[in-house]
């Protein structure tokens, strides 16, 4: 075998390396347990990654409102110090976010497992975050 055998399998080992570096497991959150989550540090952020149209129906209360769509743009939104959970419809929207985010330099981010349509608790409807009553 020739040197350019061995050069071409180094690089598709290096790549295949990074690939799957960059696609580390996120931590979650099970939606049920949302509220609790979010109650034991007042520092924690959620982040409805929704169009703001499903936003507006009804959304997790204190959630802000960064559509997936419009992401990137509006990373200064949301604080890269502080531990941001991410939530959509099911937890697809969400999970692309958390790839977003973690390549933009944030390291506490969390998915909310299976999004609004397994969240049974109180909502929020309109434009702006609402407050979570305890």
């Amino acid at each position: 075998m020739n040197i350019g055998f061995w050069i071409i399998i180094a690089i598709i080992v290096v790549y295949v390396v990074v690939r799957f570096s960059m696609n580390k497991k996120f931590q979650h959150v099970p939606v049920n347990e949302l509220a609790e989550w979010v109650k034991a540090d007042s520092n924690r952020v959620v982040v409805d990654v929704r169009e703001i149209g499903e936003y507006q129906g009804g959304h997790f209360p204190g959630a802000i409102n960064v559509p997936l769509s419009s992401l990137s743009n509006q990373l200064n939104k949301i604080p890269i110090d502080k531990d941001v959970a991410l939530i959509c419809r099911s937890g697809n929207r969400s999970m692309q976010a958390a790839k977003v985010l973690k390549r933009s330099g944030y390291s506490k981010i969390w998915n909310v497992a299976r999004g609004m349509s397994g969240w049974s608790g109180q909502t929020e409807k309109g434009s702006k975050p609402g407050k979570l009553k305890a």
